[in-house]
């Protein structure tokens, strides 16, 4: 340990200016956080009365039920089995003693840490709660099935219930059957494998053989899952709190639509893991290559990374993408020693490389939620995975047949990759892979500084114009339309028109007027094609001067010359908005203004 230390200080020690961002660093979290100034509060596992204290409101309560809600993973789902109907389901049998499980007090200790419990877990980051205010997963099951009808019977509990029974007298009369396993983990104390404990397993297996099963999992992590072949349906949630109970009975009955998703892979057997070391130093030999990550090695997946099932279909699609070309080959190949820029970052920022807007519709027949993912490849670096993840987005909750658009934006650090070697360093080539899951990817889109055109075999929707009605007026504008109607707004993909619009002059009626000839029109008529030559003369004559005095304002430097809202957006990214849509036409800037400014606009 020791030694260690001392390597790091002399390796610091060459960097200086590393050392000191360091040093920053932890010092302006401590003053952020006035750990300077008298008591710095308690030391885990010293934190008793602090863990003991409960801060309820009604709100905190609706929100913890709504992030346990919006993090239940769905899965598997055979025949749609889920959600639960009342058609379909007359009694309901729970089986598993995690089903009524409770709180366990800060006193029961294991290392001296808290053992805990399969709502938060154990060791330092265990909360403590009361079970005065936990609803079980099995009395949330039981209140929710009353509303539809639906009885519920129990079998294998920690306690004994109103309606529980022995399993076999269960298995019969019970239509379908949910077990309920947890597990169980603390800091310093490693599971000794990745398996379920076998009184579950064995329970599993046993429903399986009699009715359709659902198994419901509350883990601190990846657990093998050789009983997938043999259920209908799995939830999953990791530690999601007191409303875990809530969470689950909402995803059984569909009134919550399941949209978490995996955050790490489940492997398909134990030969699929990398075995821990057992000695007393551990070499990470495979590197970044985990997970999703490593594609090279015959490590399966039986749930892959970010996957996770929905009541509901999606479909993403990419429209546009914009590249800030410029940027990007001043970066290319450039290498540091340090990052260069943050990630994650959901809005555009100053070192943004690259934009993409992507449509998410539900194709489905309920309202939903879906993470579009967004992986990058990079070919020309052997040693890179072949995925990293580098951005993802939420929708809100579609309803059927809605739509969203989501923007994800990639900057100099999401194209970099990091070798001892040579350090950072920022790729000209990323193939970039959308999808809800690290397997269920779409094809590939190809990006470098130069590229301009359409990205992929996605379609674009063509929006027509509408007409705007303007009641108070006597004139009534009405869009002329060409062959192919225009798209309108972001996210159209295809040429963006200004709107042409007639005039027509109404009568008493509110009808408008017929052209009726009369001896005043003819005459008016007579006299504009006498002055029809002089006429064309004028508008040729004016469509030079126009086109003579945009391309002056399109080559000046002069900043007075640009609108008031524009002259503070010199330092933004100066995006290339040269896109070729579905229909081969090609597209002006995004946002209104006149040709010729477009470098001036900001990105999406």
């Amino acid at each position: 340990f020791d030694r260690f230390n001392s390597f790091q200080a002399v390796s610091a020690a060459k960097e200086r200016t590393s050392l000191n961002d360091s040093v920053r660093r932890i010092l302006a979290s401590m003053y952020h956080l006035r750990l300077d100034e008298g008591d710095a509060g308690c030391v885990p596992p010293m934190c008793m009365h602090q863990l003991a204290e409960e801060l309820r409101t009604p709100k905190h309560v609706q929100l913890a039920q709504d992030i346990a809600s919006k993090a239940v993973i769905m899965l598997k789902n055979e025949r749609d089995v889920l959600p639960l109907k009342s058609s379909k389901v007359r009694k309901l049998g729970i089986i598993g003693s995690a089903a009524d499980s409770l709180y366990q007090g800060l006193w029961k200790i294991m290392k001296g840490l808290p053992e805990g419990d399969v709502y938060s877990g154990g060791g330092s980051g265990h909360i403590h709660g009361s079970n005065h205010h936990l609803t079980t997963v099995l009395q949330a099951i039981v209140n929710r099935a009353k509303s539809e009808g639906v009885e519920v019977l129990s079998a294998n509990t920690t306690f004994r219930h109103e309606n529980t029974r022995p399993l076999g007298m269960l298995k019969m009369e019970a239509d379908v059957l949910v077990v309920v396993c947890g597990l169980l983990t603390i800091e310093s104390h490693d599971r000794p494998n990745l398996s379920l404990h076998p009184a579950d397993a064995h329970l599993i297996h046993e429903a399986s053989l009699a009715k359709p099963t659902i198994v419901l999992l509350m883990l601190p992590g990846a657990v093998l899952m050789p009983f997938r072949f043999q259920v209908s349906g799995i939830l999953l949630q990791f530690y999601g709190g007191e409303a875990s109970g809530h969470a689950f009975a909402a995803a059984l009955f569909g009134d919550v639509n399941p949209s978490g998703k995996l955050p790490l892979l489940i492997p398909e057997n134990v030969e699929d893991t990398i075995p821990p070391s057992t000695g007393h130093w551990a070499i990470y030999s495979e590197g970044i290559l985990t997970s999703y990550r490593n594609q090279t090695r015959n490590r399966r997946a039986a749930y892959p990374f970010g996957h996770g099932l929905s009541y509901t279909t999606f479909q993403i699609r990419l429209l546009r993408m914009l590249v800030d070309q410029d940027a990007w080959s001043s970066h290319t190949l450039q290498t540091s020693s340090t990052p260069l820029g943050s990630p994650g970052r959901l809005g555009p920022t100053k070192d943004t490389l690259v934009s993409l807007e992507v449509r998410v519709d539900n194709q489905g027949h309920v309202p939903g939620a879906e993470v579009v993912q967004a992986y990058a490849q990079f070919p020309k670096d052997v040693r890179a995975p072949s995925l990293q993840l580098r951005g993802f987005r939420r929708t809100s909750i579609l309803p059927p047949g809605g739509h969203e658009i989501l923007y994800l934006h990639f900057n100099v650090r999401d194209f970099s990759c990091y070798s001892q070697q040579d350090g950072w360093r920022v790729q000209d080539e990323v193939l970039m892979h959308l999808g809800s899951s690290s397997l269920k990817l779409e094809k590939a889109i190809s990006l470098n500084p130069q590229v301009k055109t359409s990205p992929g075999p996605w379609g674009t929707e063509v929006v027509p114009f509408a007409a705007t009605p303007i009641p108070t007026s006597q004139v009534t504008t009405q869009p002329i339309t060409a062959a192919s109607p225009a798209p309108i707004g972001p996210g159209s993909g295809a040429a963006i028109s200004p709107q042409v619009t007639t005039s027509h002059v109404l009568d008493q009626s509110g009808k408008p007027e017929s052209a009726v000839p009369s001896e005043a029109s003819d005459e008016n008529n007579w006299i504009l094609w006498a002055l029809q030559p002089s006429l064309l003369l004028l508008l040729l004559l004016a469509a030079a001067i126009c086109i003579r005095g945009e391309s002056d304002l399109s080559d000046s430097e002069d900043d007075s010359k640009l609108p008031p809202e524009l002259l503070d957006a010199e330092e933004l990214p100066k995006w290339d908005y040269s896109y070729t849509g579905a229909v081969g036409s090609e597209m002006s800037p995004l946002v209104d203004g006149p040709v010729g400014r477009e470098r001036w606009h900001a990105p999406l």
